[in-house]
C-alpha cells in the first residue's frame, strides 16, 4: 500500500511541477500581453481575473510541492535538535504529529471550501466567457485535497518507514555544506 502511495505521490509531484510551470508561463505571457495592449488602450476584461486565478492555482501547487519536500509546515527547531542529538524517534513523532494535525485541518478546509464552491456555483457570476465563478473556485478544495493527500503520505512514512525516508531538516541540510 505504501509503495503504491509512493508511486502516486511521485506522479502528483510531477503533475504539480508541470502545472506550475505552465501556470507561470501563462502568467508571464498574459501579463506581458495585457501590458502591451494597454499601450494601445485595448483591454480584455477577463484577463485580470484569469491572472488572479493562475496566481491562486500556483500557490496551491507550490504548497503541494513544499509538502512533498518537507518544507511546507514543520517544527524545524525541534527537528534540528533531534537530528543533532540522534533522537530519531522523537523526530519521527513530531513529523507524524505535524502531518496529522495538518491533515485534520485540511479536511476542515476542504469541506468549507467545497461549501463555498457550491454557493458560488449557485449564485456566482460569469468570470470568463462561458465560465462561472463556481467552476473556478473549485481550485480551492482540489488544491487542499492534493496537499492533504501528500500529508497522509508523510504521516504514513513517519509511522512505517525508517528515519532515512523522511526529509532532512532544511536548516541542517543547508548547514552541512558550511564548515
Amino acid at each position: 500500500m505504501l509503495k503504491f502511495m509512493g508511486k502516486l505521490d511521485h506522479l502528483v509531484e510531477k503533475a504539480c511541477i508541470y502545472a506550475l510551470v505552465i501556470a507561470v508561463f501563462l502568467m508571464v505571457i498574459f501579463s506581458s500581453g495585457i501590458i502591451f495592449l494597454r499601450l494601445f488602450n485595448i483591454t480584455y476584461l477577463w484577463v485580470d481575473p484569469f491572472l488572479r486565478h493562475l496566481v491562486f492555482l500556483s500557490a496551491f501547487l507550490g504548497g503541494a510541492l513544499a509538502t512533498g519536500n518537507g518544507t511546507h509546515i514543520g517544527v524545524d527547531v525541534l527537528n534540528r535538535v533531534f537530528e543533532a542529538n540522534n533522537l530519531h524517534t522523537l523526530r519521527k513523532f513530531t513529523t507524524a504529529i505535524v502531518a496529522l494535525v495538518a491533515f485534520v485541518t485540511l479536511l476542515i478546509l476542504i469541506k468549507t471550501s467545497w461549501d463555498l464552491s457550491a454557493i458560488e456555483t449557485k449564485f456566482g457570476s460569469e468570470v470568463f466567457p462561458g465560465v462561472k465563478s463556481g467552476q473556478i473556485v473549485k481550485i480551492i478544495p482540489i488544491g487542499f485535497a492534493i496537499i492533504a493527500y501528500r500529508y497522509v503520505y508523510v504521516l504514513l512514512k513517519a509511522i512505517f518507514l525508517p528515519i532515512e525516508a523522511l526529509p532532512h531538516s532544511q536548516a541542517n541540510t543547508e548547514l552541512e555544506g558550511v564548515h
